[in-house]
């Protein structure tokens, strides 16, 4: 052994030498770390890393947003950092190459842990940076109480070396481990939602697992939305920035939680919420950052698993209005319930509006013009005013364009003042619905 690492063999616990049982005790690393340690090392060098370890988490507790670190927690940050400040004392002392330090197996199982628990890798990275330079502090004041002047640079050199190291095949280990564990977790995951969330939309029992694996409660409001390809053309990395709207989103409808799970063509977003959902969910939604080229519809709020079921029909059947215009946009099943009635049957659709307008269907841009102001005067409940400033014309030009379609679609207009909208709000989102 270098005389540069032997202060390690003289660490010891700062109130008392620990006897085996309150090592066991006390100890958050698997017995066969800390017993594989002890080999090496000695007992009081792995009692002092098991109390330094739960130090430097107590620190990370108390100060941690001030000192940076992640607050996101696995449940087992004590465990990592217990374990990586003994693996890196055994290779100090056992002097191994620096290319072929072993990594306890305890670190993959941590990042394992990490992912099932939801813990974004850059988090898990930064508190394991974060607990390797604690680690190093923690060395650093050591070496000073116990290496003679003379030596404590020899020392302090051959520490950081073996750390940076160390820190280098920590950090490559836990990567690795998390992205074939999120690549596998995520299939899973992503299977056995798509599965409970088919299943309670046709109506079947709750599974008694379902809130476990769904990742949310059943119990409360329920908002269900679809993201898709507004003109059908391919989006790239949609499930990412959909991921990222739909997080975004749920601060502004002020949800409890929101998972989203690709299904097809499109990705799902279910929101849910602990007390009062929100009232206009679309109008909330058009303040997030929706992604480009993406069109978002949601179905109405519910309570309980028949709202979910309500809000996840009414998102499919907004969808449909969403998927036949050629435009992006935030689709509501509130405002569009009526054409995705219409639009079950294109060709029904199709024959509806030329029975309904005829004429008013020419081209043209004046009767274009004639349609939008018929469409406006009917859906503000016939305000001149309303369209008038809308549209930047005067009253008196509403009033004309109103007569001018009245004379085109002659009595059937006065008689049958609702479908006439329903055809006129057709046309607006498929202008060539009639050719």
């Amino acid at each position: 052994m270098r005389h540069s690492s032997r202060w390690i063999l003289a660490l010891t616990p700062t109130e008392h030498s620990w006897s085996p049982a309150e090592l066991a005790q006390r100890r958050a690393a698997d017995a066969e770390t800390i017993g594989s340690a002890v080999d090496a090392i000695g007992a009081g060098p792995v009692a002092w890393a098991v109390e330094t370890a739960d130090r430097i988490m107590g620190r990370f507790r108390d100060e941690g947003e001030m000192l940076g670190v992640p607050s996101e927690s696995t449940g087992f940050s004590r465990q990592g950092a217990e374990v990586g400040l003994l693996m890196a004392l055994v290779a100090m002392v056992s002097e191994s190459p620096l290319e072929k330090i072993r990594i306890s197996p305890a670190m993959p199982q941590l990042a394992r842990i990490a992912v099932r628990q939801g813990m974004p890798i850059d988090a898990l990275i930064h508190k394991a940076w974060a607990s390797h330079a604690a680690s190093q502090d923690e060395m650093l004041d050591r070496i000073g109480a116990l290496v003679d002047t003379e030596h404590q640079i020899a020392a302090i050199r051959a520490m950081s070396t073996a750390m940076f190291a160390y820190g280098n095949a920590t950090v490559r280990a836990l990567s690795d481990a998390y992205r074939e564990e999120r690549r596998q977790w995520d299939g899973k995951t992503r299977e056995a939602r798509r599965r409970v969330i088919a299943d309670l939309a046709r109506g079947g029992p709750a599974p008694v697992d379902a809130e476990e694996i769904l990742g949310l409660s059943l119990v409360g409001g329920h908002l269900f939305g679809l993201a898709f390809s507004a003109t059908g053309r391919h989006v790239s990395q949609l499930e990412e920035s959909v991921n990222s709207f739909a997080r975004t989103a749920a601060d502004l409808l002020g949800a409890d939680r929101v998972i989203v799970v690709p299904h097809d063509a499109a990705v799902e977003m279910w929101w849910t919420f602990a007390s009062r959902e929100p009232s206009d969910a679309a109008e909330l939604l058009r303040d997030a950052d929706r992604p480009s080229g993406v069109s978002i519809s949601v179905g109405p709020t519910g309570i309980g698993i028949d709202g979910f079921r309500a809000s996840y029909h009414g998102a499919y059947e907004a969808a449909r209005v969403g998927r036949a215009a050629d435009a992006d946009g935030i689709w509501a099943y509130d405002r569009v319930a009526h054409l995705a009635l219409l639009l079950h049957d294109r060709s029904a659709a199709r024959r509806f509006v030329i029975h309904h307008l005829g004429p008013l269907m020419d081209a043209g841009d004046r009767v274009a013009e004639i349609r939008t102001t018929l469409r406006r005067y009917l859906e503000t409940g016939n305000s001149r005013v309303g369209v008038a400033d809308e549209l930047h014309i005067a009253p008196s030009t509403v009033a004309y364009r109103v007569a001018q379609a009245q004379e085109i679609l002659g009595p059937a207009f006065r008689d049958r003042p609702v479908p006439t909208l329903l055809a006129l709000q057709l046309v607006e989102l498929i202008p060539d619905i009639a050719s």
